[in-house]
């Protein structure tokens, strides 16, 4: 299962190259009615994650984006975030946040968190199984490891972020939405469910509405208890 990765993320087309960072920086604000409204339908998963906090862990957060999340944790010891891309951050929100790295391998090699979370971020990951690895290997004993991601694969996925979505995006820019999904959704949610119960011997998976997969819009994973021989073998076998 885990010969598939790194996947190699092909070049996007001039036509989608040339706009693409004004989408990229139009989703993380949030300024299109898209975005809002994509905004708007991901609370369920921050709400999802939040409801772990326990008032006094270390937190990290792989891939923060515009930091969104912040808000929703309302206490803790130290929150890092994970952000190779440094955004213009509201410098309220900015004050939660304990430490900024641009990568997982940044970290201190002794540093251990309670919780590890992303909210839509693995199923842009090529190497899914080194992320989550390192994310298993950087948990505390008896830590948290928490994903929110699209149903993406299941029918109404495919249904609102192909169909509906495609729709507008071709009639503002005359280009087929399916060209930049398949660029930016490397990973389906089977993917993503099948690598993180490689790594965790404990891991719950909560939909959208508790609805059947091709009905579901979101899923919520949460794992515990690594399996430290594949996580060690994991990480050996991406150092050769």
């Amino acid at each position: 299962m885990l010969d598939q990765f790194p996947k190699q993320r092909q070049a996007l087309p001039e036509d989608y190259a040339s706009i693409y960072l004004t989408l990229y920086s139009e989703n993380r604000s949030g300024n299109s009615v898209l975005a809002r409204l994509r905004k708007y339908l991901e609370s369920w998963m921050h709400r999802q994650v939040s409801t772990k906090n326990t008032g006094s862990e270390n937190l990290l957060e792989v891939g923060a984006g515009q930091l969104n999340h912040a808000n929703y944790e309302t206490n803790y010891q130290t929150y890092d975030v994970i952000e190779p891309l440094i955004q213009d951050w509201d410098s309220e929100v900015l004050r939660k946040v304990t430490s900024i790295y641009s990568s997982i391998f940044e970290i201190e090699a002794e540093k251990r968190y309670d919780r590890i979370f992303s909210i839509a971020v693995l199923e842009h990951i090529a190497d899914l199984p080194l992320l989550v690895a390192h994310s298993a290997h950087r948990i505390h004993e008896g830590g948290l490891f928490q994903a929110a991601i699209p149903c993406e694969g299941s029918w109404l996925w495919h249904l609102s972020s192909r169909t509906l979505v495609g729709a507008a995006f071709r009639l503002k820019y005359g280009l087929n939405y399916d060209v930049l999904m398949d660029y930016e959704h490397l990973n389906t949610y089977s993917e993503i469910v099948d690598v993180v119960s490689h790594f965790f011997r404990h891991v719950k998976v909560k939909r959208t509405l508790n609805l059947p997969f091709h009905l579901s819009l979101y899923a919520y994973i949460e794992a515990t208890d690594p399996k430290l021989n594949e996580v060690y073998e994991c990480l050996e076998s991406r150092r050769s």
